[in-house]
């Protein structure tokens, strides 16, 4: 669980300089006209708004989108999202 400290303070992000990154996976397959990386892009956008509704700096968050070298959609349940935290 992201634990951004109480409302209106800091909490941890700030002091240890934490960094998010938002890493929405997509393949080439995903949709029918080829515009994954968009679809991909939303969904990255959905994560960084939970992210920061949870006390995260905006600006420690950045979004990016991995076109996976698959044809078709993921076998293992639907389209990934990563956060990665350092």
């Amino acid at each position: 669980m992201l634990d951004g400290g109480a409302a209106g303070t800091a909490g941890p992000w700030n002091r240890s300089g934490i960094a998010v990154t938002v890493v929405a996976h997509t393949g080439n397959g995903e949709t029918m006209t080829c515009r994954s990386g968009l679809l991909a892009l939303r969904r990255a956008e959905s994560v960084w708004e939970l992210v920061v509704g949870r006390g995260v700096p905006a600006e420690a968050v950045s979004t990016g989108v991995v076109v996976d070298p698959v044809c078709g959609p993921p076998s293992d349940g639907g389209p990934r999202v990563d956060v990665l935290v350092g």
